[in-house]
């Protein structure tokens, strides 16, 4: 049997409609946000996933449905909170914006729907800042098929998809489209790229 790319996307697309609700997740930034003296600082960040068969262009809209539940989990070094916020980026804007209390963080994965993809990220948050984190792209590099549909089956794990993260400094065209998306807050917007490190490395936090 052919395994097409077009029933690859089907398989997919069926197995992370299958996503579990949760609750208490850091909300997105309203768009009258003001910068207030609490210490939360902002955070504006990107996530994109790339697929396979198509490296030359960035699929991650088409493939995951606007529906999906797109997490991103992070953990408070300093006192053990776990936190995730919703990445589904909005319809004017391909970067999330979200609260966080200052901290030291690490992103310990990102979830679609079933599909979760471990990371090893460190983050550090100061108070009441403005923090542009980086473009976080997931390439995939191999697909296992039995092990692609036998996830289909237990719905969870990782669908046999192999691949790697890397990071983006988009800047400008982050910080562009946030003054425009928040007018009210005028703020200068600091650069603090996320860490990658490799998952061997969580041990040693």
């Amino acid at each position: 049997m052919i395994f097409s790319n077009k029933l690859y996307l089907i398989i997919l697309f069926i197995f992370l409609s299958f996503n579990c609700t949760l609750d208490n997740s850091i909300p997105t930034l309203p768009h009258n946000y003001s910068m207030s003296d609490n210490e939360n600082s902002i955070i504006i960040g990107h996530v994109s996933y790339t697929a396979l068969f198509d490296k030359n262009s960035n699929r991650s809209k088409d493939i995951f449905g606007q529906h999906l539940k797109k997490m991103i989990y992070i953990e408070n070094i300093s006192t053990g909170a776990k936190l995730y916020f919703d990445f589904n980026q909005e319809e004017n804007s391909p970067y999330f914006v979200v609260l966080l209390p200052p901290g030291r963080y690490v992103i310990t994965y990102i979830s679609i729907g079933n599909l979760s993809i471990p990371l090893f990220g460190k983050l550090i948050v100061d108070k009441n800042k403005i923090i542009y984190i980086g473009n976080l792209i997931y390439t995939e590099t191999h697909i296992n098929k039995k092990q692609l549909f036998l996830s289909i089956i237990l719905q969870g794990g990782n669908l046999g998809i192999n691949g790697k993260w890397t990071i983006e400094d988009n800047y400008v065209d982050a910080i562009n489209l946030f003054k425009i998306n928040y007018p009210n807050i005028t703020q200068e917007v600091t650069k603090s790229i996320i860490t990658l490190l490799p998952l061997n490395s969580k041990s040693n936090k």
